[in-house]
């Protein structure tokens, strides 16, 4: 490979911004592009147009960000008006465009550090035209490179749509439900909140007993907001501080925490994410609380309901704050919300459904961080010369095989005019060359909408709004009731597929008696150990009404007394008040194995295919 400064291979065309009232979103003129704002994946997406436009980019360019932040590059595929945000790459030749928009991108951490600027930094036209860009000299090869790195970035797309389509079904699963929680048409009863939340943690706040001087010096990693933002929990949204500044009030994230941001603008305030895994070394500021429900199985029901656009907009309605930017939810008026309260029997079905997409998305997000280690090492490998080529399969798409060719001069080739365009008249008065002042922004971002990058040849809906039924089967590929019963079948332990279970002649809870369940439960289970999900799998086999109620059934029925159903009775049993039945209770750690089980056919076939950590538990044993 030889190096070729940048200017040498392309022409590179500096934006400009035109004047501030040619900016439109009916989409009169050419759309415009500002500047990273505007990037899609590898396409710009047009959010504003300008009737009088400056400089032009035409599609091929090779689009890079020269300001704030500095490097990232996109492909345009239309002709538009750029801002001075952005600078055109035009190549000399057309086929290199993809080559050479792969190695900027490899080497974008490179092109940020030559940014200047105390207040925002960019990069000046001298240091963007010296980039040196290695050139095979065989330009088959710059189709090769560019083939495996379009290959890799495309299943980096499709993974990173999978895994946003996953949520986008998550959604349409709740809808499908629960119904709308504003319109409440299925009919649940509202309830407040704080009728089925056992606590609200707070996290900590420098304010709340500082600690002493001998812990200056020692770093303490404090959440963001933004860590909850957007939905999902985020770990690297952090700020480091020094411990001393930490109160004494700590808390750390933990698996399957739902937590809440009680401050943020008016469309992130009120934000709720569910927590993957532990996090000891992360704390939560006091504007992020941890909800606490009674029943764990509202967790997920209350991160979706949070998130529904329509309640949402109910819930930060009574936000404070005499700030427009940062707006605060009171613990009070959390806890008064009301909230529709579905029946019990659906938020365990939505609670399997909504696990079993979390593990594919652990899953999926495991395998696109995998794709992206791939496409980092590939693209350094590919830009070394250190890819053996020579098998590799130019696409159509890159202009199939071609023989080698020389490189014409710079100056022989004919560039493309950035003149003004002959279809756009300029406004009367207007000089399409006149620069904006300096503290001139433009229009502030809003979110964008989504200018169709497929998706397994399938083109998604324009617009930020939760999918529908059909929509999310025709993406997805699949039968939406059809796969919400999949994943029923394979969360819970009662798909006749899987597992055939014995038939008794079924009893009613009354007609049974205290000797009787325990003596079931010593002739199936004595010399054999088992959990209480086996257990009560197993007798409800034999009692047709096993009634144990969830304490959100307890509070919206005060008539039931505990002691009479199944949960009291096992209660009993545990706390050895049941003299015909006496248990002993161990952990079972399936990481090591230990204790050694032994358990029935029955049994087996319901965690033979879990995990280890679903396998581990506590596990029971009769006492003769």
């Amino acid at each position: 490979m030889r190096l070729e400064r940048l200017d040498k291979i392309a022409e590179i065309i500096a934006g400009q911004s035109p004047p501030s009232e040619t900016y439109n979103k009916e989409g009169i003129g050419l759309p415009f592009f500002q500047g990273k704002a505007d990037y899609g994946e590898m396409y710009p997406k047009v959010r504003y147009w300008c009737s009088v436009p400056t400089k032009l980019s035409y599609p091929n360019d090779i689009l890079i960000s020269v300001r704030a932040p500095v490097g990232p590059v996109n492909i345009n595929n239309v002709k538009a008006c750029i801002g001075r945000g952005l600078s055109a790459i035009r190549p000399i030749y057309e086929n290199q465009t993809l080559y050479i928009y792969y190695y900027l991108k490899a080497i974008e951490s490179d092109i940020a550090r030559l940014g200047v600027g105390s207040t925002f930094t960019a990069i000046t036209q001298k240091d963007l035209s010296g980039i040196k860009i290695p050139i095979p000299e065989d330009i088959n090869d710059q189709k090769r490179i560019a083939s495996i790195l379009g290959k890799a970035e495309k299943l980096i797309a499709q993974r990173k749509e999978t895994i946003k389509l996953l949520d986008e079904f998550l959604k349409s699963v709740f809808l499908h439900m629960f119904g709308d929680p504003v319109r409440n048409e299925k009919g649940w009863e509202m309830e407040r909140l704080d009728k089925y939340i056992h606590d609200i943690k707070s996290g900590s706040s420098s304010s709340d007993n500082p600690k002493d001087k001998n812990w200056e010096g020692i770093e303490a990693k404090i959440l963001k907001v933004s860590a909850v933002s957007s939905g999902e929990f985020n770990p690297l949204e952090y700020k480091t501080i020094d411990w001393s500044q930490l109160g004494n009030k700590l808390l750390s994230p933990q698996e399957e925490d739902l937590l809440f941001s009680r401050a943020n603008t008016r469309e992130l305030v009120g934000s709720t994410c569910i927590v993957d895994k532990n996090y000891p070394d992360l704390y939560l500021p006091d504007k992020l609380w941890i909800i606490v429900p009674y029943d764990y199985r509202l967790k997920y029901y209350l991160h979706y309901l949070l998130q529904n656009k329509g309640f949402k907009q109910r819930l930060t309605s009574n936000a404070t704050g005499t700030s427009g930017s940062m707006l605060n939810i009171s613990m009070a008026k959390l806890s008064s919300l009301l909230i529709p309260v579905p029946d019990e029997d659906l938020l365990i079905k939505f609670t399997a459904i909504a696990r079993n997409v979390k593990t594919l998305r652990k899953q999926y997000k495991a395998s696109l961080q995998e794709l992206e280690n791939l496409y980092g090492s590939l693209s350094q490998r590919a830009f070394k010369g250190e890819l053996d080529l020579s098998k590799v399969l130019i696409e159509e798409e890159f202009g199939g095989n071609v023989q080698p060719e020389t490189w014409p001069e710079f100056d022989d080739r004919k560039k493309k005019s950035d003149e003004k365009d002959e279809n756009y008249v300029h406004a009367d008065g207007a000089n399409p060359k006149e620069e904006q002042p300096d503290n001139f922004t433009g229009p502030e971002t809003e979110e964008d909408k989504r200018y169709g990058d497929p998706f397994e040849g399938r083109e998604l809906p324009k617009g930020n709004r939760t999918l529908t039924k059909e929509e999310v089967s025709d993406l997805l590929g699949i039968d939406f009731d059809k796969a919400i019963g999949q994943i029923e079948d394979e969360m819970t332990n009662s798909s006749p597929k899987r597992v055939q279970l014995e038939v008794y002649d079924r009893y009613k809870w009354k007609e049974t008696s205290i000797e009787q369940v325990s003596r079931w439960i010593k002739e199936r289970y004595t010399n054999y150990h088992f959990s209480f999900d086996m257990l009560y799998r197993y007798l409800s086999t034999r009692i047709a009404d096993l009634p144990y109620y969830s304490t959100i059934d307890l509070i919206k029925k005060p008539g039931i007394k505990e002691e009479n159903t199944f949960k009291g009775f096992w209660f009993k049993v545990l706390t050895g008040e049941i003299e015909y039945l006496s248990l002993k209770q161990f952990f079972y750690n399936a990481e090591t194995e230990q204790p050694l089980l032994t358990i029935t056919p029955d049994d087996y076939s319901l965690i033979k295919d879990k995990p280890a950590k679903l396998r581990s538990g506590v596990y029971y044993e009769v006492v003769p």
